[in-house]
């Protein structure tokens, strides 16, 4: 189950991400693990739940975990969630 804050932090993670300038922000399921200090699997949970709100994929978690894409529509729909 993915806690509260570890949802904070990866929401964070992407907004700062996105708020760099570089658009589309392009990250990786490992590079958020990396950031967070958590484990892969424990990340997969994680944007599992943060894809709620961004809506990043439909249906099951992507096999790789690679290229999640943080458009202005993403952004849009996660710019206030867990503030």
């Amino acid at each position: 189950m993915a806690k509260y804050n570890d949802l904070k932090a990866a929401l964070k993670y992407i907004r700062e991400g996105y708020g760099e300038g570089k658009e589309p922000f392009r990250f990786t399921a490992s590079q958020l693990a990396e950031a967070l200090g958590l484990s892969e699997k424990k990340t997969r949970e994680v944007l599992g739940r943060v894809n709620v709100y961004a809506r990043f994929w439909k249906g099951r978690f992507p096999a790789s975990g690679h290229n999640f894409i943080v458009s202005s529509q993403v952004f849009d729909r996660i710019r206030t969630s867990f503030e």
